[in-house]
């Protein structure tokens, strides 16, 4: 057994782990900001639904509203 060959393999191999670790590293960063950016997209788009149900209620509220007074005869302008 050559233990300089040994060694030297192991060392290779050690080299090659930290850059595999490396850009493992580089790939969990990128995923992280990723997650990051779709949870903030992910807020804007609730906010607004949000904004966008309150909406729809107020205008539903006005349809019945108008609806009601067509139904007692009036114009829509009491």
């Amino acid at each position: 057994m050559d233990v300089e060959k040994t060694i030297e393999f192991l060392l290779e191999q050690q080299a090659k782990a930290a850059t595999d670790m490396d850009a493992i590293r580089g790939l969990l960063r990128q995923g992280m900001r990723l997650l990051a950016d779709v949870q903030v997209e992910q807020k804007r788009s609730d906010e607004k639904i949000t904004q966008l149900a309150a909406a729809q209620l107020v205008t539903e509220e006005k349809l019945q509203a108008f609806i009601e007074a067509q139904r007692r005869g009036g114009n829509g302008k009491n």
